[in-house]
């Protein structure tokens, strides 16, 4: 889930580069002005122009700093929304069951059975920590899944009545 500080952060670091476009402007427009008031061929004063562009040198810094951080929190944000999105996918591939000798799991849809998924996925790794962990049979005649995270072992049925 997208944490709410991750968007306020990228919202204020994009503030900042903009407050810092904006100051640049202003430098550029004091230089402007300074130039249009020598228009009558009276010399500038070198110090105040030199000044004028270490300023905006300076604020072109702070401006590629605070738009190098609102791009880093703008992928930041958009990484948490791709794993949230690829959670909800491998979420639905998914459903919950409960076996006749009382156990639940989350067991894979039919459709979705593939090599690269785990068939039966631990419940309350899911719930506690958004993990997928595959339950290992285990127990007596094999009619136990367990969890090596979390320890929770699950009694089923048959497994071939249990499908």
């Amino acid at each position: 889930m997208i944490d709410i500080d991750t968007i306020i952060d990228a919202l204020a670091a994009a503030d900042s580069g903009l407050k810092t476009v904006k100051s640049g402007a202003g430098t550029i427009e004091a230089i402007k002005q300074l130039l249009r008031n020598k228009k009558d061929g009276a010399e500038v004063d070198i110090e105040e122009l030199k000044q004028l562009i270490s300023d905006l040198r300076d604020e072109n810094v702070e401006y590629r700093e605070a738009l190098w951080d609102a791009r880093n929190k703008l992928l930041e944000l958009k990484r948490e929304v791709e794993e949230a999105d690829a959670a909800v996918e491998m979420r639905a591939r998914y459903h919950l069951k409960k076996f006749k000798a009382g156990g639940t799991v989350l067991v894979c849809n039919k459709e979705e059975r593939i090599d690269i998924i785990p068939e039966y996925v631990c419940p309350n790794c899911y719930l506690t920590d958004a993990l997928f962990m595959p339950l290992q049979p285990g127990g007596y005649a094999g009619y136990q899944l367990a969890c090596n995270k979390c320890g929770l072992c699950v009694n089923w049925d048959n497994p071939e009545s249990s499908m």
